[in-house]
């Protein structure tokens, strides 16, 4: 199971049948305040942050190795950390 946000997080800490869990922490853009355009833009960047850790997610799985599945589900994690602030704008 993989969350991409705090309040999923929050609302399933805990599934019997998960084999792993991951959390993939991503900022809501519909958080974000601004005009139309900001908005637009926090969403698209979402959006764009999520492809590339599925990428990277699918990249990592291999069945060959006992601990694939760990290591794709960290490397998702890993392309959200480093693109996080991409989803706010300074609109603010």
């Amino acid at each position: 199971m993989i969350t991409v946000c705090d309040a999923a997080r929050d609302a399933c800490p805990y599934l019997p049948t998960a084999a792993l869990t991951a959390h993939w922490g991503l900022e809501d853009p519909a958080g974000v305040s601004g005009d139309h355009a900001a908005q637009l833009q926090a969403f698209r960047a979402a959006r764009d942050v999520l492809r590339d850790a599925i990428r990277d997610f699918l990249t990592a799985l291999d069945a060959d190795r006992p601990d694939a599945l760990r290591q794709a589900l960290d490397a998702g994690r890993a392309r959200i950390a480093r693109h996080s602030t991409t989803i706010t704008t300074d609109s603010h």
